[in-house]
């Protein structure tokens, strides 16, 4: 992140529309990070809705670049836009959005450890923080509107993050990290259910 606000404090006073490949990354990234930060911060004082629009303008000048190669970066801004789009659902299209980050985290391999054989422990739970991320916020926003999901569990073969913190952790961010990786489970427990429940075209036998 601190790579990122360098680059984005030097591309500032540029044209954004002609950020190309890294640097084009990190300026949407440092953009929509606020963007979303301001949102969240509108809910209860206004004021921030209209910094909040401000960034995200900007970052739109650079969103065709960053979203267009098959890469982990896409995967990435997508889940920015999605997050941003969830306090603002009249600006992005939630559902296509939705749609175009799982079917790139499925070609790029993040649904399963097959491909994560090769790679190194630190890019491995990278991996699956990023898949388990974008999972629950899908599971999460299809159950609360109805919409079937773009991930079936049957393809799924990626492990939960790890939540294993030393005993003698005991600060604000370790608990956090448990808390995270207990609510993958639950999620996908809440998902397991949802779908045996509402799916099946007869009426479960309880």
């Amino acid at each position: 992140i601190v790579h990122d606000i360098e680059g984005y404090l030097t591309c500032h006073s540029t044209d954004t529309r002609q950020l190309v490949s890294y640097r084009a990354h990190q300026f949407f990234r440092i953009s929509m990070i606020c963007a979303i930060a301001c949102a969240n911060k509108a809910r209860h004082q206004p004021s921030y809705s209209a910094e909040s629009m401000q960034y995200y303008s900007e970052a739109l000048r650079c969103v065709e670049e960053v979203t267009s190669e098959l890469s982990v970066e896409s995967l990435i801004a997508l889940l920015l836009l999605i997050s941003f789009s969830m306090f603002y659902p009249r600006k992005g299209d939630l559902w296509k959005l939705l749609d175009f980050a799982c079917r790139l985290s499925v070609e790029l391999g993040y649904h399963t450890e097959q491909d994560a054989a090769f790679a190194d422990e630190k890019s491995r739970v990278r991996r699956r923080r990023i898949f388990w991320g974008l999972y629950c916020i899908e599971r999460s926003i299809g159950q609360h509107f109805g919409r079937p999901s773009d991930l079936p569990e049957e393809i799924i073969t990626t492990e939960y993050p790890a939540a294993i913190i030393p005993a003698h952790m005991t600060d604000h961010a370790s608990f956090q990290n448990v808390a995270t990786s207990h609510y993958h489970r639950l999620v996908y427990l809440r998902s397991e259910i949802s779908r045996e429940l509402y799916l099946p075209a007869i009426a479960p036998n309880l």
